[in-house]
């Protein structure tokens, strides 16, 4: 057992006091629904995260403009029919106690999602957006574009993307990947203050991947032959375990594992491995050349993963306790 003034016991105890502060940042919930079948299920999938709480759900609608003047008329008609639909889904949900708003507006739907977040003071961390994703292939995504991969590459809130046969159990089981930065605390963080309560009681694996090679600062390609990693994983196993203490000390059951390989592939093994019902990572927003170059572990999970994967960037410290919650379709 280390002593209180070990490098892991330090790191146990900071982490817990910032975990302990994010778990209580208050939350909005938005989540895009084109009323197809996956974003229908990430509304199902909203609601029941907000059920038993006070939070507010606003179900929203985008309908796509178009510059033909003449189809003004149509595109208000759209918006009215969008309203009468969103109404329908509203009302047996109000019928369960929930407090529901509706909204239909015309415009791109990841212009509309960027809209409504940006509504909200990003320094509060109020904002979390739910999500269905339609299981478009790569190539469909580059000539369609993804709604998914634009709220993933534009918004700075969390995201939840729900497939169209994800369910939200009371019992979860919940791989995080844990890359020992910022975005990791910060989608960790998130995790806590969405599932870390009685309601869900998660059982977490925390799973740090490391690469199968190495960069060696001022060279231009990664090495062929790396060096003898025993070592490493040693003190990373030992830095995870750390954190997952951290956890431990804060009521989840947790449980912590390092794993070698391509890191999006090795953590979406993991989770078909253990059956996970939830895929965590950090997001780091990225231009096109960056993505291009050394890929985006948020995105990869995200389309491929056969569960909900919920991503977040660096959590910003805050303590107003009001919460609110938010459903944009």
């Amino acid at each position: 057992m280390s002593s209180p003034n070990t490098p892991l016991s330090r790191t146990s105890q900071s982490l817990q006091d910032a975990l302990g502060a994010v778990h209580e940042l208050p939350r909005e919930i938005l989540v895009p629904i084109d009323f197809s079948r996956a974003s229908l299920a990430a509304l199902a999938y909203a609601v029941r995260l907000a059920e038993g709480t006070s939070h507010e759900m606003q179900l929203m609608h985008a309908v796509t403009p178009t510059p033909v003047e003449e189809a003004v008329t149509a595109q208000q008609l759209l918006v009215e029919a969008a309203q009468l639909r969103l109404e329908q889904l509203a009302k047996p949900l109000r019928a369960r106690g929930c407090n529901i708003v509706i909204v239909a507006k015309i415009g791109s739907a990841i212009d509309v999602i960027e809209g409504e977040v940006a509504r909200f003071d990003p320094a509060k961390s109020e904002v979390v957006v739910v999500m269905g994703d339609r299981g478009l292939s790569a190539i469909r995504r580059t000539l369609l574009g993804s709604v998914a991969d634009g709220a993933l590459r534009r918004l700075r809130c969390p995201v939840i993307v729900v497939h169209e046969n994800d369910e939200l159990s009371d019992r979860l089981r919940v791989v995080i990947g844990y890359g020992f930065d910022s975005d990791s605390l910060g989608a960790l963080g998130t995790f806590l203050a969405l599932f870390g309560h009685g309601r869900f009681l998660p059982r977490v694996e925390l799973v740090h991947v490391l690469p199968e090679y190495e960069w060696v600062e001022g060279t231009e390609v990664p090495l062929l032959r790396t060096p003898p990693m025993d070592d490493v994983v040693q003190l990373r196993a030992e830095e995870l375990h750390a954190v997952a203490e951290a956890l431990r000390k804060l009521g989840v059951d947790a449980t912590s594992t390092v794993l070698r390989g391509e890191p999006a592939r090795a953590l979406l093994q993991r989770a078909t491995d253990t059956r996970a019902d939830l895929l965590v990572a950090g997001r780091r927003p990225r231009r096109a050349l960056e993505r291009l170059m050394f890929g985006s572990v948020a995105e990869g999970v995200t389309h491929r993963g056969k569960c909900a994967v919920l991503t977040a960037c660096a959590s910003p410290v805050t303590s107003r306790p009001a919460t609110r919650a938010m459903i944009l379709t």
